[in-house]
């Protein structure tokens, strides 16, 4: 009885062991922020239920499923504050984003009505295909960040694929005059979708590295 109870405490998640990957710049750094993560989720997915009366009994059936689509990420601060400034650079390239390039450095008018155009055509690919416009790069500034679970041995065991992620707040740094801390930041991601794998939509644990895009 001690045995497998000994087993199950082992057998299960650890919160510290996890594994983080997100797109930046430099793909060596990917693995040195992985370190510097101080703490994280998985974001939390919810199915709302709908009541219906049928002969007086109230049943409950499916309604709108809803995500949690911000998504928090704690880490430690380098001297050289690289995280930080890769982050603030990742938000540049949001805040300078345009639906349409073609459409830059045109008269006021024409703009518009190209703008409305792009938005419209890319709205309507998004209801077809919500992936297709990562594919394309029309939202060049949308990545996608992997969570793993590992297990005692580093090994990954499990997957969660937050879609068309990127930064909407970074956190303020406390700075004091205090020996030995270490200062942290908090980053605020949007995503879109989560993917994990998932036998009846065919998609496969392995499967899911295949989907993660780069800068």
């Amino acid at each position: 009885m001690i045995n497998e109870l000994v087993s199950i405490v082992n057998s299960g998640a650890r919160g510290n062991k996890y594994r983080i990957t997100i797109p930046v710049v430099e793909a060596n750094f990917s693995r040195k922020f992985d370190f510097m993560v101080q703490s994280t989720t998985f974001p939390s997915k919810t199915i709302t239920p709908v009541e219906v009366f049928i002969k007086g009994r109230k049943v409950q059936l499916r309604g709108e499923t809803n995500l949690e689509n911000t998504w928090d990420l704690t880490f430690y601060n380098t001297v050289d504050m690289k995280a930080r400034r890769l982050l603030l650079e990742w938000m540049d390239e949001v805040h300078k984003n345009q639906w349409s390039p073609d459409s830059i450095n045109q008269g006021p008018l024409r703009d518009v009505l190209d703008s409305i155009k792009s938005i419209g055509k890319g709205i309507s690919n998004l209801l077809e295909n919500p992936l297709s416009l990562f594919d394309d790069g029309v939202i060049s500034y949308q990545k996608n960040i992997l969570i793993e679970q590992l297990d005692n041995n580093g090994n990954v065991t499990f997957k969660t694929l937050l879609i068309g992620a990127f930064p909407v707040n970074i956190g303020r740094t406390d700075l004091a005059d205090s020996e030995g801390n270490v200062t942290q930041s908090t980053v605020t991601f949007a995503f879109t979708d989560i993917l994990h794998e998932s036998p009846d939509e065919g998609i496969k644990f392995d499967d899911i590295d295949k989907f993660l895009t780069s800068f």
